[in-house]
């Protein structure tokens, strides 16, 4: 049917017409902005996550100028400290010379004092942007490291912190690392001047009597030993002194005026301790009861506490040993000496040096906050209870190797806590009267500053090198400190651009349009316009064929 009212080919013809031209249109978008999805309406899903992440990286943008801004500003602080580090060390070279006899100390003074003020011109220049963390009295700094953004959609700001109280050579509160040591109060460890001895063990018989000696053939007999190693503790251990002993009636009746006959506890008592004698050992009335103490008189030169009774034998009618029987006591201890804590103390740079001897032996033992920090695993630590204090003591005896620790005790009469230094047995093999100790406080070296080296004064040259020394050491570690940061920071700046790109390609995958797709499309689409533009001529001309009809 042909129609001249209603051309459906041109009408047909017409809306393929316009649907290639929106295609045309969309895909010379595409080609002309090279993004596939350039607003909300081409993807909402693609162009929004797109979106998002274009502002997280502008933020990373910000963060690749911070780090660069806290590069600069570590790199300024490491400069001066390792400078600091170099000059330090010459003025502890001068130090040393200054040891030597003869020298012109004067001299060398005028060097040192050209060393120091290098050193201060340096920690005043070692600035960056206004900022000098060598010359400081904040407690840190820190560097924006990073943006984070949560799956909450959550963001956070990241900081890389520098501890600048660990730095800062110089500061209004003279707590640099160049600065002196303010003193302090040392608490109890001034106080300290402890005597001690190790403990010893007693043989605890009862009396049973009365013992009739008719004659000196009428005996009691038995082996006495004293001061036996303890074998639970020390290795190959020494056998103390073993003396044969004799009681008769020679005996007795030189000690008592009974016609050899011993009645009473106390009249044996006395007995033995004459008899006890040649062993080294002795007899004492046990007041709370009928009995005998038998303990070692540590005149026989070995080492330990003990004492033991064997081959115990009676020839007395009656066959009784007064209560002497085959036995051992206990091994006693090694020295050990108690005292109390009563006032809390810190110690900043200040050093206490306490002697504790030991046996005869002395043992140097050196205090600082760093021997605090490590017993309190914490940092600027204070010595605040009893506990702490033990725990100070026991790692500064463990660190000059004494073989002695600290602990908390109670104890009788009085149950108020104490602490109790102590030998290890395996370590200290003499026990009870035989073993000694001595704590005993030296000095307090509260640590001079830089400033304060002079070596034409009257100061110890030995304070000075423990001064300059600490103040090199202290800068290594700082430096060291500031080397750590910087390889942080590369680290962070490195991985701070390879995320930049890798969030560019992500997006570049949601939106970016495939060019050679696109201008492939881009072409056949305008083949088919052409086509679609002459199918609609065609469609047109329809109405002028049926005009033709009626000429």
């Amino acid at each position: 049917m042909t129609s001249i009212l209603t051309n459906i080919g041109a009408t047909s013809a017409l809306q393929t017409l316009r649907a290639i031209s929106g295609q045309l249109e969309k895909t010379q978008l595409q080609v002309s902005s090279g993004m596939r999805v350039g607003q909300a309406s081409d993807n909402a899903a693609y162009w929004s996550i797109a979106t998002t992440m274009r502002s997280d990286n502008m933020a990373l943008s910000s963060i690749e100028d911070a780090l660069g801004l806290g590069a600069a500003k570590v790199d300024t602080a490491y400069a001066g400290m390792t400078a600091t580090v170099d000059l330090l060390k010459q003025v502890n070279s001068k130090l040393v010379a200054a040891f030597e006899e003869g020298v012109d100390r004067n001299k060398i003074q005028e060097e040192l004092d050209q060393l120091r003020e290098q050193i201060e011109s340096i920690s005043s220049a070692a600035s960056f942007s206004g900022e000098n963390w060598l010359q400081s009295d904040a407690e840190k700094a820190s560097v924006v490291s990073s943006f984070v953004r949560s799956e909450s959609g959550a963001v956070s700001v990241k900081r890389v912190d520098v501890d600048l109280a660990a730095v800062a050579l110089y500061n209004s509160e003279q707590t640099g690392l160049l600065d002196g040591g303010v003193p302090v109060d040392v608490g109890d460890l001034a106080d300290l001047d402890e005597l001690g001895s190790g403990g010893g063990w007693v043989l605890r018989l009862p009396f049973a009597g009365p013992l009739v000696f008719d004659d000196d053939t009428t005996t009691i007999t038995f082996d006495l030993t004293v001061d036996d190693d303890d074998p639970n503790y020390i290795p190959n251990p020494q056998p103390g002194v073993t003396t044969a002993i004799t009681i008769n009636r020679t005996l007795v009746d030189s000690v008592l005026s009974t016609a050899g006959v011993v009645s009473t506890e106390s009249e044996w008592v006395q007995v033995l301790d004459v008899a006890l004698a040649a062993g080294g050992a002795s007899a004492s009335d046990w007041p709370y009861s009928n009995e005998i103490d038998i303990s070692t008189d540590y005149t026989s030169g070995a080492r330990g506490s003990h004492v033991a009774l064997n081959n115990v034998q009676s020839t007395l009618v009656s066959g009784m040993t007064g209560g002497l029987t085959n036995i051992s006591a206990k091994y006693g201890s090694p020295a050990n000496a108690s005292f109390r804590f009563n006032q809390p103390f810190t110690l900043g740079k200040a050093e206490v040096y306490l002697r504790l001897t030991t046996d005869g032996t002395p043992h140097e033992i050196v205090i600082n906050q760093s021997t605090l920090d490590r017993a309190l695993q914490r940092s600027n630590a204070t010595v605040s209870t009893i506990d702490d204090y033990a725990l100070v003591l026991g790692l500064a005896f463990a660190d000059a190797g004494s073989g002695y620790s600290a602990e908390v005790t109670t104890s009788w009469p009085d149950n108020v806590p104490r602490v109790t230094i102590q030998g290890n047995p395996a370590v200290h093999h003499s026990a009870g009267q035989n073993s000694t100790v001595a704590l005993k406080f030296q000095y307090a070296d509260w640590g001079m500053g830089l400033s304060d080296i002079d070596v034409t004064g009257s100061e110890s040259l030995d304070a000075m090198l423990r001064s300059v020394e600490r103040m090199l050491s202290s800068t290594t570690a700082a430096a060291a400190t500031l080397g750590a940061v910087q390889a942080r920071i590369d680290m962070q700046a490195d991985f701070v651009a390879t995320l930049t790109d890798s969030i560019d390609n992500g997006i570049g995958r949601l939106v970016d349009a495939d060019m050679n797709e696109a201008s492939t499309r881009l072409k056949a689409l305008q083949t088919q316009e052409q086509l679609a533009i002459q199918s609609l001529s065609i469609a047109n001309s329809n109405s002028e064929n049926i005009l033709a009809l009626f000429r």
